[in-house]
């Protein structure tokens, strides 16, 4: 079995022609490489086997490359669904409690954030403590979220009783109840 470096540059050509031509006849093939290389067609014919030969183990290489990825994305799927909602609220609530730990001035732990993997240590600045902050937000509403902790709320002014603010007063009474809270704002 030839190295692939040691095919030449016409038997390349030839391989690549098969794989994109893959139903046209040997003897045609054979007499068109012949006419552009210039070359005998007993020459070619060498070079075709050859070619032929190599448009093999492309394709083999390929089937093999698509089962490897094939295998390691139903790997990947198969352990991201291990992961149960438990397994990531404790990240979660992990990830929560190392961001609290960031204060301006103090040293803490840089996490690479895709593996989560410490990568060093470094001292905090005020940007720092602030973006921790708000990741810790973030984090506590994604856990309000799984929990079912997020149920909005609704808020409704009403005067004394429960009954309706404005409901008695007329037009008039209206705007002039306008232009007193008007003058408590200064405008």
């Amino acid at each position: 079995m030839k190295d692939a470096l040691t095919y030449s540059k016409i038997e390349i050509e030839i391989a690549d022609y098969i794989l994109a031509n893959p139903s046209e006849k040997f003897a045609k093939t054979v007499r068109k490489f012949a006419k552009i290389c210039e070359r005998p067609e007993a020459t070619v014919k060498r070079y075709y086997y050859n070619a032929k030969r190599l448009a093999k183990e492309r394709i083999q290489r390929q089937e093999e490359t698509k089962d490897k990825v094939l295998t390691s994305a139903a790997k990947t799927s198969a352990e991201n669904a291990l992961k149960s909602r438990e397994f990531y609220l404790w990240e979660l609530e992990k990830d929560f409690v190392r961001l609290g730990e960031i204060k301006s001035g103090d040293v803490f732990k840089d996490v690479d954030k895709k593996t989560g993997k410490i990568i060093g240590f470094r001292q905090a600045g005020y940007n720092d403590e602030i973006q921790a902050k708000r990741s810790r937000v973030a984090i506590a509403q994604r856990v309000a979220e799984l929990n079912g902790w997020d149920a909005p709320t609704k808020n409704e002014v009403t005067g004394r009783g429960g009954k309706d603010l404005f409901t008695n007063l007329t037009d008039d009474e209206l705007d002039m109840r306008i232009v007193e809270l008007e003058r408590k704002l200064g405008k």
